[in-house]
């Protein structure tokens, strides 16, 4: 049983970001995700704003990710029943607009984390609360059990 520990339940973009900023601090985490792998062949594209890529900047992957993103020069803005359409320069736009694929992400924010701070094939069985401690108590569905200190959950739509 590991004890004390910050634990994040899934590896998608936030599990990662999120394990990646506290890495950043100082600060270790595990991240358990129950699949046998990243989950980075599904979903198609993500447009990341100026405060999305101050975000990146600040997890050190930004540049990175600038290699492979599109940059947008404008966007239409159509109407729920296509009557009406807007078409928005961005150059006027402080920052930048740029589309990523969604396994870039995924794949540049694990590259950047420690050796082994991802766990696969962790399917969570049931958490508890620790009656003395008031600590979540995480069991797995192996028989392995986690006290953490702090927990956060990204469920996948």
């Amino acid at each position: 049983m590991y004890d004390d520990q910050v634990v994040i339940i899934g590896a998608g973009i936030c599990g990662l970001a999120t394990a990646l900023a506290l890495h950043k601090k100082g600060i270790k985490s595990v991240v358990m995700e129950r699949s046998e792998s990243l989950r980075n062949v599904t979903g198609a594209a993500i447009t990341i704003r100026p405060n999305g890529w101050r975000a990146l900047d600040q997890l050190g992957v930004a540049n990175i990710l600038r290699r492979t993103a599109v940059p947008f020069q404008r966007e239409r803005v159509v109407s729920l029943d296509g009557e009406r359409q807007q078409e928005i320069s961005l150059y006027h736009c402080v920052g930048e607009t740029r589309c990523l694929r969604r396994k870039d992400i995924i794949d540049t924010l694990y590259a950047a984390l420690p050796t082994a701070t991802v766990k696969f094939g962790c399917q969570l069985e049931s958490i508890k609360l620790d009656p003395h401690t008031t600590k979540p108590i995480l069991r797995f569905i192996d028989g392995s059990s986690i006290i953490a200190k702090v927990l956060t959950w990204f469920e996948y739509i």
